[in-house]
């Protein structure tokens, strides 16, 4: 099964919100002040749970357990429903990311869990194919039921496997590997220029959830620029790089709304 979230300006969180099955939330947008953010606020507003994300994708670097843990707790004031986070990860660095996992199982586990009633998520980091197969076997012995795989450290390690640098087909072999070890809930952080990993994923594990993340290039932008995928999962003319204004205020004309509705429901019916 294919779960979507798709990112967009706090502007328009409310008009494309339904097609989203959860709310991926940036971790260093939300602000703790008394009265929540725009961004925050529409967050809550969606109804969605919401998935907090550590901020690494966006920063080049993950927001600590700390902070972490003080806006999964903010969120839950605000009757929020953070239903997942994502531990801080360190790219292509396993011992830092799996020492971050031990210290939040030593310290936040269980009270996140009884608290906030939510589920921890461990983004797998690597940067060979041995490092691959000693952290997800590692974690799987630790009782880790749920992980991210990024597209970034699937490259790395996997191109001289596949002869290619094509991120679909390198994602596609971290996931064989990933289920053949037992694991049922399964992120897809970000997506590139094709569906084809997400595609293969639903065609060949029925057993298994995967949660997709949109990122703001793949959906929202690709029509902001007058793009949209086509038949064969692929983007023409590469992936937009454009990142999203989260404080975006522009007027987006009737077709373009109806325009990123249609990539959106494009990757909802894959």
């Amino acid at each position: 099964m294919l779960r979507h979230s798709f990112i967009t300006p706090a502007k328009y969180i409310d008009t494309f919100k339904n097609r989203s099955s959860f709310m991926l939330t940036l971790s260093h947008l939300i602000e703790l002040n008394w009265e929540p953010n725009k961004y925050t606020q529409a967050i809550i507003d969606s109804g969605k749970d919401i998935y907090l994300d550590n901020g690494v994708f966006e920063n080049w670097k993950p927001e600590g357990i700390d902070v972490l843990v003080d806006k999964l707790y903010y969120l839950q004031s605000l009757w929020a429903k953070p239903k997942v986070v994502f531990l801080p990860d360190e790219l292509y660095n396993k011992e830092a990311t799996l020492n971050n996992l031990i210290e939040w199982n030593k310290r936040y586990s269980t009270t996140i869990r009884d608290r906030c009633k939510t589920i921890s998520c461990v983004v797998v980091q690597w940067s060979n194919h041995k490092e691959f197969i000693e952290f997800i076997e590692e974690i799987r012995a630790m009782g880790v039921g749920r992980i991210a795989l990024s597209y970034l450290a699937c490259v790395k390690c996997f191109k001289e496997i596949t002869g290619t640098e094509d991120v679909a087909i390198n994602r596609i072999e971290a996931l064989k590997h990933v289920i053949s070890r037992g694991f049922l809930r399964v992120h897809l952080l970000w997506l590139w220029n094709s569906l084809k990993d997400i595609k293969y994923a639903k065609d060949n594990y029925d057993s298994v959830t995967f949660d997709i993340t949109n990122d703001s290039s793949s959906a929202f932008m690709t029509w902001i620029r007058w793009i949209s995928y086509n038949n064969n999962w692929t983007i023409p003319g590469w992936k937009i790089k454009e990142k999203v204004n989260f404080d975006m205020e522009d007027e987006l004309s009737d077709k373009q709304i109806k325009n990123i509705n249609k990539n959106m429901i494009f990757i909802n019916n894959l």
